[in-house]
């Protein structure tokens, strides 16, 4: 009996002490487990970090590019503005720069004004020549040997 004594008692020590190992095992797995998630949770931090400065790089860089796409068409406005009124004077430059045309106007001050035709038609005939500019939106101007005579719009 003793001895039957002394072995379950030697059993439930090596059963206590397995059963430790076992529960400080779970605990360094489980610490262990914290550890590699907060690494991981760090390393996220600085990715997230990297990738929004790298964002604020690109932002900041596409805004200089439309400054300085807005500094060239402003200094290629004022070009333009400045050949128009020189060449066709101020309140001839005026109305161009406005895309308004006028009666009496030649074809190129119209074309300054208004751009291109989308077609044009021509009739020449004993009194000369006759042309009809077609733009979008049923607007028409009539030209009698290159010199505006007629606005429909």
């Amino acid at each position: 009996k003793q001895r039957r004594d002394k072995i379950y008692k030697e059993k439930r020590q090596s059963d206590s002490i397995y059963y430790l190992e076992l529960k400080q095992k779970a605990k360094n797995d489980s610490i262990q487990y914290v550890n590699h998630k907060k690494i991981n949770d760090l390393v996220q931090k600085e990715q997230k970090k990297k990738e929004a400065i790298k964002q604020i790089a690109i932002n900041e860089k596409q805004k200089k590019q439309e400054i300085e796409i807005k500094a060239t068409r402003k200094l290629e406005n004022e070009k333009r503005r400045s050949l128009i009124i020189n060449k066709y004077g101020k309140e001839n430059g005026e109305a161009i720069l406005n895309h308004k045309v006028k009666i009496g106007w030649t074809k190129s001050m119209c074309i300054a004004s208004w751009g291109k035709p989308y077609d044009i038609n021509r009739t020449t005939n004993a009194y000369g020549t006759h042309e009809q500019y077609v733009y979008s939106l049923k607007k028409y101007l009539y030209f009698e040997n290159g010199i505006l005579t007629g606005i429909q719009d």
